[in-house]
């Protein structure tokens, strides 16, 4: 039986709901006022919460502010209820996150059909977000362990070679066996740590409070930290002869991580898909109240088809086999600028180039004009 919590400090009132209530088959938690109700849904974790707004102590919107930021809470239903349904009242309620508000008076018919509503539409939103996130770990369970046998069989095959003849190798060919378990083993430890980084994006991206923490984030220095990225990665794949910077440095809003590593996954893709001595650009200015970071290179490029499918919604599946050898990296730098209220856009022509266009929101402590930048 579901449980409603109903706070209501008007005793006759509360009484008249509760009995409609639980004839309707609900199971009914009394509160007298704000405090109390608190208490009663963190005690009984019901499935709806019902308040008025005009209450002693502790009033509706305030019981309201605090169970959306518990996170045991947070994700209740909330209806308010309130005798002055103003244009003002509303949207203070809604602004703190309630789900619905019924305008004092009301009949028992309008009352079970705000209830039903309520239940139906957070029923529909709990499936949904659980169809996804065991699709995401159906997607994981078959896929993982099919890609991870390529570097693992490297591993193991020259281990046992190792294991079986270095006693007759030449230390040369010693050196040359570890260089291929260790390349094996760096491919192996990225490839599962882009599959648990992009798992946690899906799961960031169906939970409201951690996308709001995600674009709470700020870096204030983003040049600095862009080039802190970019140096070692073009180093990794020798290619820093052929990088060049332009960097505007204005706050932005994005932590320094999660900017770094969106940067890392562009330089990657851009190093790894054109030809040593090709020149790369990364360019960063303020445009339109925006930070936007170019990453340019004159490589193979990628086909319209290709392209198309990295800039759908892909699940992990097909962000592994349909894109064959771009990989998921594009996929990790596209969702996270999603998640931090960014645009991703991917320009490319086959056997000319291709061009990765991330635009962030400016950290709003911040309203200054673009300064000078960094260079390389």
């Amino acid at each position: 039986m579901r449980k409603i919590v109903l706070i209501e400090d008007d005793l006759a009132f509360r009484e008249v709901m509760t009995f409609a209530l639980n004839d309707a088959g609900y199971t009914v938690i009394e509160a007298d006022d704000g405090l109390q109700g608190v208490a009663q849904v963190e005690e009984h974790q019901p499935d709806l919460v019902i308040c008025d707004v005009q209450m002693a102590g502790m009033d509706g919107y305030e019981t309201l502010e605090h169970l959306r930021n518990q996170e045991t809470t947070a994700t209740i239903p909330f209806i308010l209820m309130t005798g002055a349904a103003g244009p003002d009242a509303i949207r203070t309620g809604m602004n703190l996150g309630a789900d619905d508000y019924l305008s004092k008076p009301f009949d028992v018919s309008e009352l079970l059909q705000a209830v039903e509503v309520r239940l139906a539409k957070h029923a529909t939103i709990r499936e949904e977000a659980e169809r996804e996130i065991e699709a995401l770990r159906d997607s994981i369970t078959i896929t993982l362990p099919h890609e991870l046998r390529t570097p693992l069989n490297g591993i193991i095959g020259s281990a046992q070679l190792l294991s079986q003849d270095a006693a007759t190798m030449a230390p040369d060919e010693v050196q040359e066996f570890a260089e291929m378990i260790l390349t094996s083993g760096q491919r192996l430890n990225r490839l599962v740590e882009n599959f648990l980084i992009y798992a946690q994006l899906e799961l960031i991206a169906r939970d409201e409070a951690k996308t709001a923490a995600l674009r709470a984030s700020r870096c204030a220095a983003p040049a600095s930290s862009i080039a802190a990225e970019v140096e070692p990665r073009s180093a990794h794949h020798t290619r820093t002869d052929d990088v060049t910077m332009d960097l505007a440095d204005e706050a932005v809003a994005a932590g320094e991580e999660h900017l770094q590593r969106i940067v890392g996954e562009l330089m990657d893709n851009a190093c790894k898909f054109s030809e040593t001595g090709s020149p790369i650009t990364v360019t960063a200015a303020v445009t339109d109240e925006q930070y936007v970071l170019t990453v340019t290179d004159e490589g193979r490029g990628i086909s319209d088809q290709r392209l198309a499918t990295i800039g759908a919604y892909q699940q992990f599946d097909r962000a592994l086999h349909e894109q064959q050898g771009v990989g998921l990296g594009l996929q990790i730098a596209r969702r996270l600028t999603e998640l931090l209220g960014g645009t991703f856009t991917l320009e490319s022509t086959e056997d000319v180039g291709t061009r990765a266009t991330v635009a962030l929101p400016l950290s709003s402590a911040t309203a200054a004009a673009p300064s000078a930048a960094a260079s390389a």
